[in-house]
């Protein structure tokens, strides 16, 4: 719940801007934006490394809702889209906060045994939000408007932050452990390679994400009319989610599933991009988000391994803050690319630099290989 407000601000947002400047791609500029806020992720791990994990991340919670009200207010007020950009930050700076400490909180609240498990099954989780945000988002403003939508994420950002009452404080719990411990140099290499790759999963697959209220127009449609679409393609994602729940991929060779899961991702990228109607498009998308919680669960369970609970908060805030990182960017750069190209040349870029990583990686272990 606490994570539900970031899905649902993909499409509230692009809305929030065309309603503010009368232009869907600054919305897409102000997605952008709250991912850019990423860089902050491995300095708030730290600080949840040093203290109570559950306080800040119910801190995270209030700033945020304080965000998405004020951006409540400008739309209602049609302020300048300045101070949109101004809340987008803050708003974004919070989400900062919260991915990292929710998957530095699952190593600590996970027996052993069930942690390879988890990561899928957390990865499946946040999947299932980005179905249900937008299609949340085009509910609510079909009753009323995109402020009314806006608040609507507040108000389900405080509830989740009451809910963390619920968890126990793992200050106290981790009492006897060694805390605010830095990475080492070989774990943060290592981190920073997974990383890496979590940046070019959030840039393929922002620019797609990110691109599907532009193509509303093309097919006659009005852009609100996109949160069906998008919860579709999110569909897809928790399909595969599903499946990896039930039967997560294996711990060897993470390189190899992670190459083979890229080629994957920019193959069943293809049809969605090249479709010419409503209907193809609304069929295809499924299938473009597959291999997106597999991949993501590969990460996060290698990168578990590297670290286990020593600065757990600040490798998954390195990991996180490059997959937002890479959101920021894939969202941003779809909206620059609208103003010179039509809006499906943006996801057949997208397909491109997914198709080129099986090629990056394996070049990479050749390299190695030849040293």
């Amino acid at each position: 719940m606490v994570r539900l407000p970031q899905p649902m601000s993909l499409l509230a947002f692009q809305l929030a801007a065309l309603r503010v400047t009368g232009s869907i791609g600054k919305g897409a500029v102000l997605v952008g934006i709250t991912g850019f806020c990423g860089v902050l992720g491995p300095w708030s791990g730290r600080r949840r490394d040093r203290g109570s994990t559950r306080r800040r991340l119910q801190a995270s919670c209030l700033v945020g809702a304080a965000a998405l009200t004020g951006m409540a207010a400008s739309v209602q007020w049609r302020a300048p889209y300045g101070l949109l950009v101004v809340l987008a930050v803050v708003q974004g700076s919070a989400i900062a906060g919260m991915w990292p400490g929710f998957r530095a909180l699952l190593i600590e609240v996970t027996p052993a045994e069930r942690l390879h498990h988890a990561h899928f099954v957390e990865s499946f989780m946040v999947e299932l939000s980005y179905a249900v945000g937008p299609l949340l988002v085009t509910g609510v403003i079909a009753i009323s408007n995109v402020g009314a939508a806006l608040l609507v994420m507040a108000v389900i950002e405080l509830a989740g932050g009451a809910l963390l009452f619920g968890v126990p404080d793992l200050q106290r719990r981790l009492a006897t452990m060694p805390s605010g411990q830095r990475l080492d140099s070989s774990r943060r290499r290592a981190v920073l390679v997974i990383s890496a790759l979590a940046f070019v999963l959030g840039l393929g697959f922002s620019m797609i994400e990110s691109n599907v209220p532009a193509r509303m127009t093309g097919y006659h449609l009005s852009p609100s009319a996109a949160g069906t679409y998008m919860a579709v393609l999110a569909g897809g994602s928790c399909l595969g989610g599903l499946l990896v729940s039930l039967r997560p991929l294996s711990r060897r060779r993470p390189g190899v599933q992670a190459g083979v899961l890229f080629g994957l991702l920019g193959a069943l990228s293809l049809p969605s991009a090249l479709a010419g109607s409503s209907s193809v498009f609304l069929a295809t998308l499924p299938i473009n988000s597959l291999a997106l919680v597999p991949l993501n669960g590969v990460g996060t369970a290698a990168l578990e391994r590297r670290v286990g609970r020593q600065s757990r908060g600040e490798a998954f805030g390195w990991y996180n803050a490059a997959m937002r990182l890479g959101s920021g960017s894939g969202a941003t750069l779809n909206g620059l690319l609208l103003s010179v190209l039509r809006p499906a040349g943006v996801p057949l870029i997208a397909s491109f630099v997914f198709l080129s990583m099986p090629v990056i990686l394996a070049g990479s272990v050749l390299a190695r290989r030849g040293r």
